[in-house]
């Protein structure tokens, strides 16, 4: 999946129509640089949110030979309408406001940053693959759709790793009713459970699966099943009168 970071639109050379785009599966771009080739790809701006959900998809919810177009239609309630492009197989989703058909060249990057992040601080400027736009195509009047950084990103991807946590650990730890990824975690680093524990050792097997089946994590709270996980004063508040560091 490879994402057009929308905060590169000042970077992009219009003499050489080139941009930059973030690669986090980097499968089919490894086989085509392998072979000294071009990726051809589409970017997809302004879908439908079943295909915003379908790409924020946790890894261990779709691996990589996962149809993710697929998943969108499970969202949507219908198929995906995908249309031909005119410079490669690759096809682009019928309804976006704009499609744009592009190929990733081989070992030639470009420099990008720093912009804004999910975490609320600058990242680094780093090199990103180059892209070389091919054909662009767009609805008659067109709007440029783009997810901020903050809000708008904790809610989406929070809600994909709670639904994928959800489907999991109850399965695996008795007595979990509840999953919430907190805004204050990013929608991604914090998951706080809810259970009711009727056995020592329990909560500490909750946050050991959560670990296991989410990789972004980096705390893991359980509470009892009166706290309110959606409330982080209800949560501080039984962290701070119930947890007994000594057990």
């Amino acid at each position: 999946d490879c994402f057009l970071d929308s905060s590169t639109a000042p970077d992009i050379d219009t003499r050489k129509v080139v941009g930059s785009v973030r690669c986090v599966k980097e499968t089919d771009l490894g086989k085509a640089r392998a072979k000294n080739e071009p990726l051809p790809i589409t970017i997809n701006v302004g879908v439908g949110p079943g295909v915003y959900f379908a790409a924020a998809c946790p890894s261990g919810a779709a691996p990589v030979d996962t149809d993710e177009l697929g998943i969108a239609s499970v969202f949507q309630g219908s198929p995906l309408e995908l249309v031909p492009g005119d410079t490669s197989d690759v096809e682009l989703v019928a309804n976006a406001m704009y499609g744009l058909e592009c190929e990733i060249l081989p070992d030639e990057f470009c420099d990008e940053g720093p912009f804004a992040e999910v975490t609320g601080l600058y990242a680094t400027r780093d090199a990103r693959p180059k892209i070389k736009i091919k054909a662009i195509h767009h609805r008659r009047y067109p709007v440029f759709h783009t997810l901020l950084s903050g809000v708008e990103v904790f809610n989406s991807a929070g809600l994909l790793a709670e639904g994928h946590l959800q489907a999991l650990l109850p399965k695996q730890v008795p007595g979990i009713k509840d999953i919430y990824m907190s805004h204050g975690g990013c929608g991604v680093f914090h998951a706080i459970i809810q259970m009711t524990k009727t056995h020592n050792g329990w909560p500490k097997n909750a946050i050991m699966a959560a670990f296991a089946a989410f990789n972004m994590l980096k705390m893991v709270t359980v509470v009892d099943d009166d706290v309110d996980i959606r409330n982080p004063s209800d949560v501080e508040w039984a962290m701070a009168t119930r947890l007994m560091p000594a057990t």
